[in-house]
C-alpha cells in the first residue's frame, strides 16, 4: 500500500487510530514496518530530502528505536526505468548500515536522520523497534518530516 500524502503537508505520520497504539508483551522485542509513503507533491517534484523522525508515546523503561528506506520506486527499486521489477527495501540506521538504528533520547523529540542515504527519494517506510525492559514501550504516533 502507498500513502500518498496531502499537499503542502510535509510531514508524514502514522497517525494510530485514536485508543490505539503499538506495544509487545513485556520483556521481549518487536519490531513493525510501516506502509510505503509517497513525497510526491506535483508531478514534477518527486524527490524529497528525509528530514527527522519522531515518536509519541511512553518508553516504560524500555527503547523505541528505527531503521529507514527510501528509494525512487515504490517496490524499493532504484532506478526509474526498472520500477516494474521487484525490490527490496534497505532498512538502515544512523551510520547508513543495517546494523544500527535511529534512537531519539525521548518520546516528542525529533532526531535528525543521515540526508546522503534518503536525499531526493520519493518513497520512504520506516521500520520501529520496541525493546521492553520491563513494562513494554508504547507508541501512539510516529512522524518523519521532509522536504520537497
Amino acid at each position: 500500500q502507498v500513502v500518498t500524502v496531502p499537499n503542502n503537508k510535509f510531514e508524514t505520520s502514522t497517525n494510530i487510530t485514536s485508543g490505539s497504539s503499538i506495544q509487545i508483551t513485556s520483556g521481549l522485542n518487536g519490531n513493525l514496518t510501516s506502509s510505503v509513503f509517497d513525497t510526491c507533491i506535483t508531478g514534477s517534484n518527486c524527490g524529497a530530502a528525509i528530514n527527522t523522525i519522531m515518536w509519541n508515546g511512553a518508553s516504560n523503561g524500555g527503547a523505541v528505536k528505527f531503521q529507514i528506506a527510501s528509494s525512487d520506486c515504490p517496490n524499493a527499486q532504484t532506478n526509474y526505468s526498472i520500477c516494474d521489477s521487484p525490490g527490496s527495501w534497505s532498512f538502515v540506521g544512523s551510520d547508513g548500515t543495517n546494523g544500527t538504528y535511529y534512537q531519539p533520547t525521548s518520546s516528542g523529540l525529533p532526531l535528525d536522520l543521515k540526508y546522503d542515504d534518503h536525499k531526493n527519494k520519493r518513497y520512504v517506510r520506516y521500520k520501529v523497534f520496541l525493546d521492553a525492559v520491563g513494562a513494554s514501550p508504547v507508541v501512539y504516533d510516529i512522524i518523519i518530516n521532509w522536504t520537497p
